[in-house]
């Protein structure tokens, strides 16, 4: 068993590396047209397409290196004093049109005052992005995403994603975490991905010291995450 996973997760490496290759050209080919004038509107839908597609791709490829460099231990953090709040708003400025196009209104709370802790800030944004892109793609229209921030009086931080989306199962609660782990989309919601975004969360999160846990009353009756990470004292003001 443990063989079979080793040569899964190469042959999952070697996958990403060979498909990110040929991303590279075909992503400055987009940007060319971009730049160009295009008088005809047939090319330039052709053009956001081609755009969309390869942003989406990127994507998928680059979650593929991230679980691949976590199962073999090569990803390092970058940890330095970082505002939560900030990385907070910015994500949902960020993610507030996919939100809206799903039929989402998000809503954001604690993230007016800065709330300092010692982590990489890439790294958090990426499992808060992981975060509202499920319940984006997991909403049940028209819905509710709230975000809130806060700082804890052990001086740990938490960031809550809360969506009245489709919910999770007693059956898959257990394994929502899991590797290529999907709930059910029908095909009017059905956006793709590999299964791998919460995956990448929870690793990214245990990265740090601390944990990614999930929630849910059920079927139909959204989903609640809950990112706890360490901090570094009541203080607010983290040693580096």
């Amino acid at each position: 068993m443990a063989l079979a996973q080793l040569r899964s997760n190469e042959f999952l490496a070697v996958m990403a590396h060979e498909l990110r290759n040929p991303l590279a050209p075909v992503r400055n080919a987009v940007e060319i047209l971009n730049l160009a004038s295009l008088a005809d509107p047939r090319l330039q839908r052709a053009s956001d397409i081609i755009g969309r597609q390869v942003k989406h791709i990127s994507r998928l490829v680059d979650d593929l290196m991230d679980a691949s460099c976590l199962s073999h231990g090569k990803l390092t953090l970058q940890k330095a004093r970082c505002d939560l709040a900030s990385i907070v708003r910015d994500a949902a400025a960020d993610y507030r049109a996919t939100l809206e196009a799903a039929g989402q209104r998000l809503f954001v709370h604690g993230c007016d005052d800065p709330i300092w802790t010692v982590a990489d800030a890439t790294r958090v944004a990426q499992i808060l992005a992981n975060l509202l892109s499920n319940a984006a793609r997991f909403q049940a229209e028209p819905g509710v995403v709230v975000v809130q921030a806060e700082a804890l009086e052990t001086g740990a931080v938490s960031i809550t994603v809360c969506d009245t989306g489709l919910g999770i199962g007693a059956d898959l609660l257990d394994r929502v975490f899991d590797p290529f782990v999907q709930g059910q989309q029908d095909d009017a919601r059905f956006s793709g991905g590999l299964g791998l975004g919460l995956t990448l969360a929870r690793g990214l999160a245990e990265l740090h010291g601390g944990k990614l846990t999930a929630q849910s009353p059920g079927p139909g009756r959204g989903a609640t995450f809950n990112l706890h990470l360490p901090g570094s004292g009541p203080s607010g003001c983290p040693d580096l």
